[in-house]
Protein backbone atom coordinates (compact mmCIF):
# COMPACT_ATOMS: atom_id res chain seq x y z
CA UNK A 1 0.00 0.00 0.00
CA UNK A 2 1.34 3.43 -0.97
CA UNK A 3 1.42 6.17 1.65
CA UNK A 4 1.40 9.77 0.40
CA UNK A 5 3.33 12.54 2.15
CA UNK A 6 1.59 15.50 3.76
CA UNK A 7 2.53 17.77 0.84
CA UNK A 8 1.52 15.18 -1.76
CA UNK A 9 4.92 15.24 -3.45
CA UNK A 10 6.16 11.84 -2.32
CA UNK A 11 4.65 8.39 -1.97
CA UNK A 12 6.11 5.15 -0.71
CA UNK A 13 5.11 1.87 0.82
CA UNK A 14 7.68 2.56 3.56
CA UNK A 15 6.00 4.53 6.39
CA UNK A 16 9.40 5.54 7.82
CA UNK A 17 10.42 7.15 4.50
CA UNK A 18 7.18 9.13 4.36
CA UNK A 19 7.55 10.17 8.02
CA UNK A 20 11.10 11.36 7.34
CA UNK A 21 9.94 13.30 4.27
CA UNK A 22 7.15 14.92 6.33
CA UNK A 23 9.57 15.85 9.14
CA UNK A 24 12.05 17.43 6.70
CA UNK A 25 9.26 19.40 5.01
CA UNK A 26 7.92 20.65 8.35
CA UNK A 27 11.41 21.66 9.47
CA UNK A 28 12.09 23.56 6.24
CA UNK A 29 8.70 25.31 6.44
CA UNK A 30 9.44 26.42 10.01
CA UNK A 31 12.91 27.62 9.01
CA UNK A 32 11.30 29.63 6.17
CA UNK A 33 8.73 31.18 8.53
CA UNK A 34 11.43 32.16 11.05
CA UNK A 35 13.72 33.62 8.36
CA UNK A 36 10.87 35.65 6.84
CA UNK A 37 9.91 37.04 10.26
CA UNK A 38 13.53 37.98 10.94
CA UNK A 39 13.89 39.74 7.57
CA UNK A 40 10.61 41.66 8.01
CA UNK A 41 11.77 42.75 11.47
CA UNK A 42 14.99 44.07 9.88
CA UNK A 43 12.99 46.22 7.43
CA UNK A 44 13.18 44.01 4.33
CA UNK A 45 10.19 44.55 2.02
CA UNK A 46 10.60 41.62 -0.38
CA UNK A 47 12.13 38.17 0.12
CA UNK A 48 12.80 36.09 -2.97
CA UNK A 49 14.94 33.09 -3.89
CA UNK A 50 18.16 34.09 -5.67
CA UNK A 51 17.16 32.10 -8.73
CA UNK A 52 16.38 32.50 -12.42
CA UNK A 53 13.92 35.35 -11.80
CA UNK A 54 16.91 37.46 -10.71
CA UNK A 55 18.77 39.03 -13.63
CA UNK A 56 22.34 39.43 -12.38
CA UNK A 57 23.53 41.21 -15.56
CA UNK A 58 21.18 44.15 -15.11
CA UNK A 59 20.51 43.78 -11.37
CA UNK A 60 16.77 43.30 -11.53
CA UNK A 61 14.16 40.88 -10.26
CA UNK A 62 10.70 39.88 -11.42
CA UNK A 63 9.02 38.50 -8.30
CA UNK A 64 7.45 35.16 -9.04
CA UNK A 65 6.91 33.25 -5.77
CA UNK A 66 8.26 35.34 -2.90
CA UNK A 67 7.79 34.11 0.66
CA UNK A 68 6.66 37.69 1.31
CA UNK A 69 6.17 40.84 -0.77
CA UNK A 70 5.40 44.12 0.98
CA UNK A 71 5.53 46.15 -2.26
CA UNK A 72 9.00 47.65 -1.96
CA UNK A 73 9.56 51.23 -3.03
CA UNK A 74 12.75 52.89 -4.24
CA UNK A 75 15.24 52.81 -1.36
CA UNK A 76 13.76 49.72 0.31
CA UNK A 77 15.69 46.53 1.04
CA UNK A 78 15.14 43.26 -0.83
CA UNK A 79 16.56 39.93 0.41
CA UNK A 80 17.68 37.44 -2.24
CA UNK A 81 18.45 33.90 -1.13
CA UNK A 82 17.15 31.05 0.97
CA UNK A 83 16.91 30.43 4.71
CA UNK A 84 19.28 27.45 4.50
CA UNK A 85 22.05 29.33 2.61
CA UNK A 86 21.59 32.93 3.74
CA UNK A 87 20.60 36.07 1.86
CA UNK A 88 22.23 38.98 0.12
CA UNK A 89 20.55 42.31 0.76
CA UNK A 90 20.06 44.66 -2.17
CA UNK A 91 18.43 48.10 -2.34
CA UNK A 92 15.66 48.95 -4.80
CA UNK A 93 16.73 51.75 -7.19
CA UNK A 94 13.94 51.73 -9.77
CA UNK A 95 10.58 50.08 -10.41
CA UNK A 96 9.07 49.22 -13.81
CA UNK A 97 5.43 48.24 -14.12
CA UNK A 98 3.95 46.79 -17.30
CA UNK A 99 0.46 45.68 -18.10
CA UNK A 100 -0.28 43.25 -20.90
CA UNK A 101 -2.89 40.78 -19.74
CA UNK A 102 -1.89 41.30 -16.12
CA UNK A 103 0.33 43.81 -14.37
CA UNK A 104 3.91 42.74 -13.85
CA UNK A 105 6.54 44.49 -11.80
CA UNK A 106 10.29 44.50 -12.09
CA UNK A 107 12.56 45.89 -9.40
CA UNK A 108 16.03 47.13 -10.23
CA UNK A 109 18.56 47.11 -7.43
CA UNK A 110 22.07 47.86 -6.27
CA UNK A 111 24.15 45.62 -4.05
CA UNK A 112 24.50 46.72 -0.42
CA UNK A 113 27.36 44.32 0.34
CA UNK A 114 25.40 43.00 3.32
CA UNK A 115 24.62 39.32 3.89
CA UNK A 116 22.16 37.83 6.31
CA UNK A 117 23.53 34.45 7.29
CA UNK A 118 21.57 31.39 8.28
CA UNK A 119 20.69 31.32 11.95
CA UNK A 120 22.19 28.48 13.92
CA UNK A 121 19.68 25.73 14.63
CA UNK A 122 19.58 23.56 17.69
Amino acid sequence: MKIVSADGLMSSSDPKAVATWNAIGASMAEEQRAASARLRAEGVKLEHPDDGWVDRAENSIRPCYPPFDLSPQVGDLIALGWPWTGYRLVRCTRIERRTLLVESVRYFFEETGTRVEREATA
